[in-house]
């Protein structure tokens, strides 16, 4: 399920530049183990 909120916050951004910078953000999250939300978590 956590690929699924990856794939809606990248494809939200209405423009391309945006959706790249959430693409590569995304990849160096998945890399290190790390959800979009786990800066929140304590």
């Amino acid at each position: 399920m956590r690929y699924c909120q990856y794939l809606e916050y990248i494809f939200e951004a209405k423009q391309e530049a945006t959706q790249l910078r959430r693409i590569a953000k995304s990849i160096s999250l998945l890399l290190e183990g790390n959800s979009l939300n786990d800066k929140y978590k304590k």
